[in-house]
């Protein structure tokens, strides 16, 4: 072999090292060829990091399958090296119902589908023996009080007390307390469920206290069953139940209000539109939150806050519902699928990225459907509706079940499933 070839030989195979280390470092970060539209592009890749419950789902990307590797050291499955561009993502597990979600890709970016929840095809609903139907109830650890023929009763180890009024307001937050409304009257009655014989009259309570007794809301301090938040007309204060003493928090008409302790959020209407502030219990101080917000608010569901503290859920004039982020003021979702509906209630699901929407038509308001719908807007966003031809549905995060009252042999049972 003469010095030329060898020359020639030792540049080619130089050039060829040089092209193929390349290739592979190229290769090894995320680098590929895209050939799309009669084009050729060099790209970086990207990621989708998907993460179900239950766990042990079939994933599909574009058609093709991918294994869940989530595990006990895992929580998820990272599916590597994929192109720029959208890709149609189903999500599948036998006896679920399918999960679809378009999931644009971008270079050297994971993006996420997490907080995924498959929903069974079919629940299994258990009934709950009471020994009455019932026309209403309210639910809080494991506790009843239930409604029926206007009466209203406290079920205790299968035994039945009669309480005053007609509606719970609320339970205190270790379920021992309830306040009831007598509706006709006007007067709110506070209870200690270990001790049914003691009433308290919270309407004179605030007359001999002279205050006017202009109870437009009511509810358990968060911290303390002892004291009451209640809302008048132009202020909102506490009401100190040992003391006998009251407190002013809040002196200004407020619209709507909910408690995620410790604060206190809550929305003031000026000029026809709302802002939203927050008012912290322990350190008694005051936050605007947002200025101006254009809505217009119909009404609040049970559960305004998410569970994290994070989000609002509101309903507007026209039946929208929408998903403010409080730590993202330049961010919210619109979900425009019970526009024209009656939205009887909203709850939020314990992970906080889905509600719960108890809502029914025109047609046919003695019964209605629950939905879960995902707090999502990459469609498609998905919702499934759980049961339907029910009433009266209230979902406790704490055992992860929704209670409802469904007709049965012209019997109103009450029932519960869990997601």
């Amino acid at each position: 072999m003469t010095i030329k070839m060898r020359r020639w030989l030792f540049y080619a195979f130089l050039v060829l090292f040089i092209f193929v280390s390349v290739g592979v470092v190229s290769y090894s970060r995320g680098w590929r060829i895209n050939i799309s539209d009669y084009k050729i592009k060099f790209q970086k890749t990207g990621a989708i990091f998907i993460e179900t419950r239950p766990k042990g789902a079939v994933i599909k990307i574009n058609g093709e399958t991918f294994k869940d590797k989530s595990g006990l050291t895992q929580r998820g499955t990272l599916i590597s090296n994929l192109l720029p561009k959208t890709y149609e993502v189903k999500i599948e597990k036998e006896g679920y119902q399918p999960y679809r979600k378009n999931i644009k890709v971008e270079p050297d970016f994971v993006a996420e589908i997490v907080q995924t929840v498959l929903v069974p095809g079919e629940f299994k609903k258990t009934l709950i023996s009471i020994p009455k139907p019932a026309d209403d109830f309210w639910i809080s650890s494991g506790k009843i009080v239930f409604k029926n023929n206007n009466v209203l009763y406290y079920l205790k180890n299968s035994s039945l007390f009669k309480l005053r009024g007609d509606k719970l307001i609320a339970w205190s937050e270790d379920g021992g307390k309830i306040i009831l409304l007598d509706s006709k009257n006007k007067v709110h009655y506070l209870y200690e469920l270990a001790n049914l014989n003691k009433t308290l009259n919270i309407n004179a309570i605030l007359s001999n206290l002279s205050k006017k007794a202009d109870v437009r809301q009511i509810a358990f301090h968060p911290a303390d069953s002892s004291r009451l938040i209640v809302q008048s007309e132009n202020s909102l204060y506490i009401l100190d139940l040992n003391r006998l003493q009251l407190e002013t928090l809040i002196q200004e008409p407020i619209s709507f209000w909910t408690i995620k302790n410790p604060n206190i959020y809550y929305f003031i209407q000026a000029s026809g539109n709302y802002s939203l502030n927050s008012f912290n219990l322990i350190l008694k101080t005051k936050t605007a939150i947002a200025q101006s917000l254009n809505y217009q608010i119909a009404k609040l569901p049970n559960s305004l806050i998410s569970p994290d503290n994070e989000k609002i859920a509101f309903l507007d004039n026209n039946g929208k519902l929408n998903i403010y982020f409080l730590e993202d003021y330049q961010r919210d979702i619109d979900l425009n699928f019970y526009e024209g509906l009656i939205v009887k209630n909203i709850f939020w699901y314990k992970d906080s990225s889905h509600l719960f929407i108890e809502y029914s038509d025109a047609n046919s308001r003695e019964t209605a459907s629950i939905d879960f719908i995902e707090i999502d807007n990459r469609p498609p966003i998905n919702r499934y509706t759980v049961f339907e031809k029910i009433s009266n549905f209230y979902y406790e995060p704490s055992l992860d079940r929704l209670y409802f009252i469904q007709s049965s042999d012209k019997l109103r049972n009450l029932y519960f499933i869990e997601l």
